[in-house]
């Protein structure tokens, strides 16, 4: 992987706008950016932070996983099974319906 997406052709890391898309606040980023979860690559002092297409994905899968009431270390565990080994899945809790399809990344 090499840390940047194909949108049209062109490769271009997750920003900062991109990640805030997926659901997830500033806070949750920067938390999970500090715990390990989401691992952006170093960046020199004052350049903005950029995130691969495999962190942008854990993010949004975490929120949701969290939306339907998962507790935090299981929605983790579940993302992280869910980008590193992608598969098609529906997964139902508290009547919120959780889908993704095979992809690659």
């Amino acid at each position: 992987m090499t840390g940047v997406r194909t949108v049209g052709g062109l490769d271009k890391p997750a920003t900062l706008d991109d990640m805030l898309a997926t659901g997830a606040t500033y806070r949750m980023i920067d938390y999970w950016t500090h715990q390990g979860i989401l691992s952006p690559p170093s960046q020199g002092s004052g350049r903005p932070r950029t995130w691969t297409e495999r962190d942008r994905l854990l993010a949004a899968l975490i929120v949701k996983f969290r939306g339907a009431g998962f507790a935090m270390r299981a929605a983790v565990d579940l993302a992280t099974e869910a980008v590193d080994n992608p598969y098609r899945m529906t997964l139902t809790r508290n009547g919120i319906q959780i889908m993704w399809e095979e992809t690659t990344l």
